[in-house]
């Protein structure tokens, strides 16, 4: 429980962070969650299975475009990159592996690239920072 309230006030802040240069995308809309959800593979399936089975549940999603400005900052960034951060509620059943439960993504060419730990392990199962 600590852990969810942790994750739900530090996450805003820390994807407020992120990128300021874009306007972002707030989805709220269940239909619209799961759609995007269902997009990305896991180890489970899709990431609305993968949540289901770990104990989240999807609040909402934050979308961002990359923007110039951005890839000047972090050279890894690429444009065409969005920023995708889901907020989620819930204290995940994940073991021995220590995830806050909101993770935060890149969608580059049709690809989801976690950019955390939580991320990481949601897609992968494997309980690792990205590199």
């Amino acid at each position: 429980m600590r852990t969810e309230r942790i994750a739900y006030l530090f996450a805003p802040l820390l994807m407020a962070s992120t990128l300021a240069h874009a306007d972002p995308k707030w989805m709220k809309e269940s239909s619209e969650i799961q759609s995007l959800l269902k997009s990305v593979s896991t180890v489970d399936g899709n990431l609305g299975v993968r949540f289901a089975n770990v104990g989240l549940r999807v609040n909402a999603v934050r979308l961002e475009e990359i923007s110039q400005e951005d890839i000047k900052e972090d050279p890894m960034m690429q444009p065409g990159d969005v920023e995708i951060s889901i907020l989620t509620e819930g204290t995940p059943r994940s073991g021995d592996c220590k995830v806050l439960g909101s993770p935060t993504f890149i969608r580059r060419k049709g690809q989801f690239l976690p950019q955390d730990r939580t991320g990481m392990w949601l897609l992968t199962g494997v309980c690792a920072v990205p590199n």
